[in-house]
C-alpha cells in the first residue's frame, strides 16, 4: 500500500510505502536496506509475527498533476528503507 503526501504550502511531495518485508525489499533501493533486514524479519516471522516494512521516497517540489499521471510502479521506484523509517529497527531494539 502506498500513499502520496502533498504539503499544500510548500508543494513538497513524499511517497510512503507499507507492505510485507519481502515486497518492500523488492522495490526498495538495496543500499538503504539494513544489513540484517532478512535476518530480523525472518526471526520475527518465526515467532509468529506478521512483519511489515515501511519505505519512503522524497519527490521534492513537484506539480501534483504530474504526480497524478505517474503509475504506481513509477511512484514506488527506488524507495528508501532507511533506519529512520524502518519498523524492524524499532521492534528489534
Amino acid at each position: 500500500m502506498s500513499v502520496v503526501v502533498l504539503d499544500p504550502v510548500t508543494k513538497h511531495v513524499d511517497i510512503f510505502v507499507k507492505g510485507s518485508f519481502e515486497k518492500v525489499k523488492v522495490i526498495a533501493s538495496s543500499e538503504t536496506l539494513p544489513t540484517n533486514y532478512d535476518e530480523a524479519a525472518l526471526e520475527l516471522a518465526s515467532e509468529g509475527c506478521y512483519v511489515l516494512a515501511l519505505a519512503h521516497r522524497d519527490l521534492g517540489v513537484i506539480d501534483i498533476e504530474e504526480v497524478k499521471q505517474m503509475k504506481r510502479k513509477e511512484l514506488e521506484a527506488e524507495v528508501s528503507n532507511h533506519k529512520s523509517s524502518n519498523i524492524l529497527d524499532i521492534l528489534t531494539k
